[in-house]
């Protein structure tokens, strides 16, 4: 029960057994599950749309103008869907092949850190980090992001130490990349890295070596380019990034996605289940080899800097801006699974560590609890019993885990954090979401049942005021077409800006600029009325149309739908957390003759 890490590694079975484990976790569901409201949906509305549309450099969809980003990651969508066709498995590729990538930089490039057995141990501990795994299997841009800033890390870490010409372009490279996903993210990451090495590192010579002066302009010319021909179809689209995705986050928050210093800290624990038990040894371990200047310690302690310790600041906070850390957190907590085995950490002498796996096996036992009211909440009567698998199999991986670090038993530990932790999320794939999802798939249900109820040809108008991406795309993959009752445009005359502002750092100023050019918003009292005044004028044309409603509209145009073959489907709202129905009214041009 002592063998160490490395020891572990060369057990061909347990190796074998994590791959399979592993590509399962990846792959199950990608095909079946459907899209998750909002962002999900409205990328895979975007990459539909270049590829049908060649709206290539300004994304396009209804109901989207929040999620709108540099479109490198829309394009790698389109790149998959003219390979697989347009499908949720297609549009979840790119997130796939980013964790990937992710962890074989860490396998590959980490060893020069601290050495080859914990770099391969750390790409197997970020491949198992159930939040970043899970990250692989939704279509957000950050699993393609932390690929390249991953990248990105590994390079300027590995040039600072040793310059070369291959670190420096491979560095700029991954940071051009990862501002033509994301936008800034990369920059703070490899800017705070610099920050942090210009103070600590005893070779800061060497940045000079990497060329910032140089390489920073050259890898934001992909940027640049991009930008002045987004310019040239949609200044509002290049203003509001500017306002909404900076200026916006730095001196305030969005959608209530806020907190202290410190969330991220506390956001480590849940997303590095089922690895959290070491965590603040790790941490601690790291604080005293950077305070004696450690080479390999002030390296990753700059990763930890620009990747972690700068998103605390800023008040808006989502778990995923602190992403860039745990290939840095993921090394540190290897390291501690070699010092375990060796006998330099033990439950005995160590109060960091056993507080670490108690605070484990008390959130395993919470998700679990989570996990069953989820099932008996949302499933069908097969998945309320069936979901106490899933829930027990990650109580069991913390409490047993737990049970084994107390003896130190460092193998033991290993294989129940590694196999039991992707069994549970892979048992959570197979049993709970199969059955919740039905719920989550009312947009995709309201798109099949209006296509296969009307004739070919038939507009579709999204009437209520809860705006779902998910429905344009399922509507218009179904073949038919989509109408917003009240559009929003996103393009407009051109914007007269004065520049001077931004070179005075009164961004404040600047945004008062543009917002006084931009088209009000209609108060919701009025859009309403404006909803059903629209239903009213279609519905008298005589034209083959599927009104999407909710209750409270229908029974407004109840006397005007009278004619209407009316359908109810019952769903949740994923991005609301409510369940809703959703009332489709087919005017008789519409509906199939018999």
């Amino acid at each position: 029960m002592s063998a160490s890490p490395p020891t572990i590694l060369a057990d061909r079975k347990l190796v074998g057994a994590f791959l399979v484990l592993f590509v399962a976790n990846l792959f199950v569901g990608n095909a079946t599950t459907p899209l998750w409201d909002q962002d999900e949906a409205a990328y895979a509305g975007f990459g539909r749309d270049m590829l049908l549309a060649h709206h290539w450099v300004v994304p396009e969809f209804p109901y989207t103008q929040p999620h709108r980003k540099p479109p490198l990651f829309f394009w790698l969508i389109a790149g998959s869907y003219a390979a697989f066709g347009v499908n949720e498995f297609a549009l979840r590729l790119p997130s796939v092949l980013g964790l990937l990538v992710t962890c074989a930089a860490v396998w590959r490039g980490g060893r020069f850190l601290l050495g080859a057995d914990a770099a391969k141990l750390a790409a197997l501990i970020l491949a198992s980090a159930l939040f970043v795994l899970n990250l692989g299997k939704i279509a957000l841009t950050d699993s393609v992001l932390l690929a390249f800033q991953t990248i990105a890390a590994l390079a300027l870490l590995r040039g600072v130490v040793r310059p070369s010409w291959k670190e420096t372009v491979v560095l700029w490279a991954a940071v051009a990349a990862g501002v033509l996903t994301k936008g800034p993210p990369i920059v703070i990451l490899v800017g705070g890295m610099f920050v942090f090495l210009l103070v600590f590192h005893r070779r800061r010579r060497n940045l000079v070596h990497l060329h910032p002066w140089i390489g920073l302009p050259l890898a934001l010319v992909p940027l640049a380019i991009w930008l002045a021909l987004a310019w040239q179809v949609d200044q509002r689209y290049v203003l509001f990034m500017g306002y909404w995705y900076i200026l916006r986050r730095v001196g305030s928050t969005t959608y209530g996605q806020y907190g202290p210093p410190g969330v991220h800290f506390l956001l480590f624990f849940v997303c590095l289940i089922p690895w959290t038990g070491y965590l603040l040894t790790a941490l601690a371990d790291a604080w005293r080899q950077l305070r004696r200047r450690r080479l390999a310690f002030v390296l990753l302690g700059a990763w930890l800097f620009g990747g972690w310790l700068l998103w605390e600041l800023p008040w808006s906070k989502l778990p995923t801006y602190a992403l860039a850390a745990y290939p840095a957190l993921a090394l540190l907590i290897a390291r501690q699974l070699r010092r375990t085995a060796r006998g330099d950490v033990t439950w005995a002498t160590h109060p960091s560590l056993r507080a670490g796996f108690r605070i484990l096996a008390g959130l395993c036992i919470v998700v679990a609890v989570g996990l069953v009211g989820a099932g008996v909440r949302l499933g069908g009567p097969w998945t309320q019993v069936l979901v106490i698998v899933p829930a027990v199999a990650i109580a069991a991986t913390g409490v047993v885990a737990m049970r084994f670090q107390r003896r130190n038993w460092v193998a033991a530990v290993v294989r129940t954090l590694l196999l039991g932790g992707l069994s549970a999320n892979l048992l959570v794939w197979l049993v709970l979401m199969p059955g919740v999802t039905f719920q989550f798939a009312g947009t995709k249900r309201v798109a099949a049942a209006i296509a296969a109820r009307c004739v070919p040809g038939t507009t579709v108008v999204a009437v209520r005021r809860a705006a779902a991406p998910s429905l344009p795309f399922y509507v218009e993959t179904a073949g038919l077409r989509f109408e917003e009752a009240v559009r929003r445009g996103h393009g407009g005359g051109r914007i007269e800006v004065d520049w001077s502002p931004l070179w005075r750092l009164r961004f404040q100023e600047l945004v008062r600029q543009v917002k006084q050019q931009l088209p009000k918003d209609v108060p919701e009292d009025e859009s309403g009325r404006l909803r059903l005044e629209r239903v009213r004028e279609l519905s008298r044309s005589g034209a083959a149309y599927a009104f999407v409603l909710d209750e409270e509209q229908y029974a407004a145009l109840h006397g005007d739908l009278g004619d209407a073959t009316v359908v109810r489907i019952a769903g949740w709202q994923v991005d609301h957390l409510q369940e809703t129905t959703y009332v489709v009214a087919l005017t008789p041009a519409a509906v199939k003759p018999p």
